[in-house]
């Protein structure tokens, strides 16, 4: 049970681990060994494919860890938070009251096991940047708002994840990088580090991700690159509008505005990205050694890569999908991942059909990843095929790799939004 945990994490259960009775942890791992055979084998038909309720403003799906929670986001940043097997949701928090484009959302995780969602997106009317920041208790079924941000620059990337939480904006000549520490809900004041990273030709074609409590991964067209969080360089403000006003460092007087540290990587690896921005996935979750345990994984395009960062010198792998076609919707977790194209399974047009890959199970010793096999780096591929009706666009795709649970958003001629629940 603990073997399939460090491979898929899941904190609820990790916590839950202690107290659960032979029975339950017999049925967990038995679960978890079966949907290791049925991720893999081509042409699979699931065990089940219903329709829960959908708002006509959806835009976004997310499954939370565990597979029984569904966080559904609308277009103005509102969020329903729904149980699976309910027809309405539990809790729904209200958004900004107005629609949102380049809309973005993220699940990540407090250094407590909590769950974080983190919303951004750029007013359609007003132009003005919204980043909101959510906790999640999926036990009592409630909503916190730790961090509300708005800004009069576009925010490029985001994240958030150990009690951190990281952007990039543009501003002027500058895309700068605002590192903030997460308080408790309603908290005013904040500490924050801005960075001027220059490693990137944009932000709007790159990711960055929070990947320890002290580092923070960035993937561009120009490769990757890591960089360390000093916390005791931090400013603290009173306000979340005080960092607007940016002052590059050494171009001003004290007392002018925030400054703006030009910051180098601790490590940089040249490498060609195609896919913008790329997909980066959380490193496996290990509460009893989070400095140790630093994977993490890059889906770009057709490729997939493979990042050990737990020693001095970082490695890298990549590795091709056994596929010719490449994906259109991707969700990728540590050790599962589900892409769709726009095409119907041959046999049958009513049917559409999902790829599923499984991943390769990384070591987090010192050990140079070019040093492994290529059977041990193997990606294996097979597919579920999904009922399809006609006049029908897929938007949207989210997986729970734990319970082998697929969502999909899809959106017919009219306002309407359908939400496909697909149990594998």
């Amino acid at each position: 049970m603990e073997e399939a945990l460090d491979v898929v994490p899941v904190p609820q259960i990790y916590k839950a681990l202690p107290t659960l009775s032979m029975e339950d942890v017999k049925w967990q791992t038995m679960r978890s060994s079966r949907l290791e055979k049925l991720w893999r084998r081509p042409d699979h038909s699931p065990k089940s494919v219903r329709d829960l309720h959908a708002p006509d403003d959806a835009q976004y799906l997310k499954l939370l860890p565990g597979g029984d929670w569904l966080a559904i986001i609308a277009s103005d940043a509102t969020v329903h938070l729904q149980h699976v097997t309910e027809s309405d949701p539990r809790v729904s928090q209200k958004g900004v009251g107005t629609h949102l484009r380049e809309l973005c959302c993220e699940i990540s995780h407090t250094q407590d096991f909590d769950l974080l969602l983190l919303i951004t997106g750029k007013s359609v009317v007003r132009g003005i940047s919204h980043l909101l920041l959510y906790r999640i208790d999926t036990e009592i079924a409630c909503m916190d708002l730790l961090v509300e941000r708005q800004l009069h620059t576009s925010i490029l990337a985001a994240s958030a994840s150990f009690n951190l939480l990281a952007f990039a904006t543009g501003c002027e000549d500058m895309e700068i990088v605002h590192i903030q520490k997460i308080h408790g809900s309603g908290e005013q004041r904040y500490r924050e580090l801005l960075w001027n990273v220059g490693i990137t030709s944009s932000f709007q074609d790159s990711t960055l991700s929070i990947i320890t409590p002290s580092q923070i991964l960035i993937c561009c067209d120009l490769g990757f690159s890591l960089y360390d969080v000093p916390s005791s360089d931090m400013v603290q403000f009173e306000n979340m509008q005080d960092s607007d006003t940016l002052v590059e460092d050494g171009s001003a007087q004290d007392g002018d505005g925030p400054r703006v540290i030009s910051v180098e990587p601790s490590w940089f690896l040249k490498y060609g990205l195609i896919l913008c921005p790329p997909v980066v996935v959380p490193i496996p979750w290990n509460p009893a050694d989070l400095e140790d345990s630093k994977v993490a994984f890059v889906l770009d395009y057709h490729i997939f890569h493979v990042l050990n960062l737990s020693s001095t010198s970082p490695s890298h792998r990549a590795t091709s999908l056994p596929v010719k076609d490449c994906g259109d919707l991707t969700s990728i977790g540590t050790h599962r991942g589900v892409w769709w194209n726009e095409d119907k399974c041959a046999a049958d047009p009513q049917l559409l059909k999902l790829r599923t890959c499984t991943l390769p199970r990384v070591p987090t010793s010192q050990r140079c990843l070019e040093d492994y096999t290529e059977e041990e780096f193997s990606v294996q591929v097979g597919s579920l095929l999904v009922p399809w009706k006609d006049k029908q666009d897929l938007e949207f795709v989210t997986m729970d790799e734990w319970s082998g649970r697929v969502c999909l958003l899809l959106k017919s001629d009219g306002p309407s939004r359908r939400i496909v629940m697909v149990d594998a």
